[in-house]
């Protein structure tokens, strides 16, 4: 629930501090385990750590940018997204990243890993584990602003060639229409 939420904030505020870049946090969605939405887990953070979390804004560290169901702006102007998690189905905010271009650090699971390319895309962490994390984080920040742009243009590049929304229906229907000939023949 909310705790794993204020753990992901917290690393990435320690790797902020340490690399002396500057990251934007932004919550959306909801814990399928517990159902609790972000925005409950947001004001669990702002009562915990809300003094720590304004001292790292007013030193330059992060912005605070709350909570807001509509995350395309903050996607397009993101170095990149990043999401840490346990489960996944096929992860939508991936796929609308990469498809805007932006590269991906997310955990190697099922419904995340099929959508970016390891070194190419973004990067990879192990699940439930902080210093993967950081390993990968810390490998992307190592990049330049070219190379992280290049990364970038190609995730675009893999959405189009691997999940364009015609290219997914023609090979559904493409299947549907094979099942029915072989029950037909």
């Amino acid at each position: 629930g909310g705790w794993v939420a204020v753990a992901v904030i917290v690393v990435i505020c320690l790797i902020a501090l340490i690399c002396g870049s500057v990251f934007g946090v932004f919550f959306s969605g909801e814990d399928s385990g517990t159902g609790q939405t972000m925005q409950t887990a947001v004001q669990e953070i702002n009562t915990d750590y809300q003094d720590r979390l304004d001292t790292y804004e007013k030193e330059g560290y992060i912005k605070q940018l709350g909570f807001d169901p509509d995350v395309h702006v903050y996607i397009k102007n993101a170095s990149a997204l990043v999401l840490p998690t346990y489960h996944e189905g096929m992860s939508n905010v991936l796929m609308e990243a990469s498809a805007t271009g932006r590269p991906v650090i997310a955990t190697n699971i099922s419904g995340c890993k099929e959508i970016f390319e390891e070194g190419v895309t973004g990067f990879s962490c192990e699940p439930k584990s902080s210093e993967d994390l950081i390993r990968a984080l810390k490998k992307f920040l190592k990049l330049s602003r070219e190379e992280r742009a290049v990364m970038g243009q190609k995730a675009r590049q893999k959405m189009e060639r691997e999940f364009d929304r015609e290219k997914v229906v023609d090979a559904y229907m493409e299947e549907i229409e094979t099942v029915g000939n072989r029950k037909e023949g």
